[in-house]
């Protein structure tokens, strides 16, 4: 049976999308003559690049979600967490309000048996690393932009400021819930104790964040040639500046995987950088048509080895043991 919480979350994300539709339909109707002038400029051959970057994209993501898991005592395999990172994404195109999240907690529950409270942390602290790691990116752009001589445009940077030090906030360290307040205490209190266990990882921690500043420096890399497709070049910085600004815009989960609020947002940016919204829209278009590539051709090559029988949400495996940190070099073994 439907909760009304959820019914509402339904009615919200149906508004969303609605009005991202229509308000997407609306600009393109009458600046129509814009988009046919780029789509006519585009060039195939500098198109190519953002489908080869969003894969390895893919990839890198994946590795840093395993670095996770493997502080938490789950060492995954590299089919698993290069394909949980295409089924999820695949999940989030099929299902409404991140359901790829779900997936990731439900593989992590069933094949590792982690439980669904300390895979949801897991989960939750890969999209914090994402989310800070831009963040700190951001300020670190600004910063250095300034002191070069080379400053982003003003309205790019104070965009890219502000949203720097709001995606700091959750690496704040929170003291722990107290006994009590049933269910929501008890996923609080495991929270708790996966972050303590995630931060004695500190090597593991650092490489998975190092992970995500390079692919963040992907991304940019992506923004810049999808940009260059239309014949319209942008300095490095803030092709960078609008890739971190796209990423912090997937707080804003009313679509399906952002479909349609990343491209507006990129527009609105480019806009602000000095550009047009027209070639912002397309560029986020253009990677966009990337993602949705990489996600639904790869996504059914691995699911069948990810969900043997389609089993993977059908049972909750039992809740494990308290996890233990796994070394940082361990052993190797005798043959």
């Amino acid at each position: 049976m439907v909760s009304p919480e959820e019914r509402r979350l339904s009615w919200l994300r149906i508004l969303g999308i609605t009005v991202v539709g229509v308000l997407v339909i609306w600009w393109v109707a009458t600046n129509g003559k814009s988009f046919v002038l780029l789509l006519v400029r585009l060039d195939p051959s500098w198109a190519k690049y953002p489908l080869v970057g969003m894969f390895l994209f893919f990839a890198m993501n994946g590795y840093a979600f395993q670095c996770l898991a493997r502080v938490a005592g789950t060492p995954m395999r590299p089919w698993e967490w290069l394909g949980i990172t295409f089924v999820a994404n695949m999940t989030s195109y099929l299902l409404p309000f991140r359901a790829g999240a779900a997936v990731k907690v439900a593989y992590l529950n069933r094949a590792h048996g982690m439980g669904i409270a300390r895979g949801s942390t897991i989960v939750l602290a890969d999209n914090v690393l994402f989310i800070s790691s831009a963040g700190l990116c951001g300020l670190l752009l600004c910063g250095v932009s300034s002191l070069i001589g080379s400053p982003l445009p003003h309205g790019l940077a104070a965009f890219l400021g502000i949203a720097g030090f709001v995606a700091l906030f959750p690496l704040i360290p929170l003291p722990a819930p107290p006994k009590g307040w049933g269910f929501p205490g008890q996923v609080l209190r495991s929270a708790h104790e996966t972050w303590g266990i995630l931060k004695k990882g500190r090597r593991r921690l650092w490489t998975c964040f190092m992970i995500r500043v390079g692919g963040h420096l992907l991304g940019g890399a992506m923004v810049w040639t999808s940009f260059r497709s239309f014949g319209h070049g942008i300095p490095a910085a803030e092709a960078l500046a609008l890739s971190l600004l796209t990423a912090l815009s997937s707080l804003i989960a009313i679509t399906p995987n952002n479909l349609g609020i990343q491209e507006v947002v990129l527009g609105y940016l480019a806009r602000l950088a000095g550009g047009s919204m027209a070639e912002g829209i397309l560029a986020g278009a253009l990677l966009r048509i990337a993602h949705v590539a990489v996600s639904l051709t790869m996504g059914p090559l691995f699911l069948p080895f990810l969900v043997p029988g389609g089993r993977l949400m059908s049972r909750e495996a039992p809740l494990p043991e308290p996890l233990t940190l796994l070394p940082e070099n361990p052993p190797k073994r005798r043959p």
